[in-house]
């Protein structure tokens, strides 16, 4: 299991893209939950969270 995860932002049509590359667990949520609160304190209506296909989550989940 990677430790390092990567989140990245994009925008299509009206719907707000996190482009999330890397494994998902208790302590990289955080970088998850910090981008979701970026997009949707800036407005957006539709998120779309967008999981590499190599990721992982854990049975912990994420933190949001």
């Amino acid at each position: 299991m990677n430790k390092d995860i990567q989140v990245s932002t994009s925008q299509k049509d009206d719907v707000s893209i996190l482009n999330i590359k890397g494994d998902v667990t208790a302590v990289t949520g955080e970088i998850i939950e910090a981008a979701y609160q970026k997009v949707s304190t800036a407005g957006a209506k539709k998120i779309l969270l967008y999981f590499d296909k190599d990721g992982y989550i854990n049975s912990g989940g994420s933190p949001f």
